[in-house]
């Protein structure tokens, strides 16, 4: 069966905004006519994608791929609860650092499941590729600000 790349084309999709907001920091640009700030857009949407990667683990529990590995849903929520911690408590830019480690953290997970061939090697690399490009722009902007 030929397995269905649309996560390659959404995955690079959704690291766009990070490239994007990481470029105009680096250009020396603060802000973004009717979107706003650059260091609020890129902190939000940093939250709102590590929710979103978090939340994949539920959908592979509740489908039987990870059934007898609860902890998993355990650590989503440790991560989700972290980060939304750090997005209320940890100023800019040093919750781009964290936020990075968050990534970081995800793709340990993501290598872990592919081991077990929950995910596929293609998968894998996609998110090991977005996964670089996320953590260089959140770099880039912490160098930024």
């Amino acid at each position: 069966m030929k397995e269905n790349k649309l996560y390659m084309w959404l995955a690079y999709s959704g690291a766009l905004p990070f490239v994007f907001c990481a470029a105009l920091m680096a250009l020396g640009h603060r802000h973004v006519a009717l979107a706003g700030e650059l260091p609020t857009i890129i902190n939000t949407y940093s939250l709102i994608i590590i929710v979103f990667m978090s939340g994949i683990y539920w959908g592979l529990y509740f489908n039987g791929q990870i059934y007898q590995k609860i902890y998993l849903l355990i650590i989503s929520n440790i991560i989700t609860i972290l980060s939304w911690l750090a997005f209320l408590f940890i100023s800019m830019p040093i919750v781009l650092l964290f936020y990075s480690v968050m990534f970081l953290i995800l793709l340990i997970i993501d290598y872990k499941l592919l081991e077990e061939n929950v995910i596929t090697q293609n998968y894998f690399k996609t998110r090991m590729t977005v996964t670089a490009i996320v953590i260089a722009s959140l770099l880039t902007g912490f160098s930024a600000i």
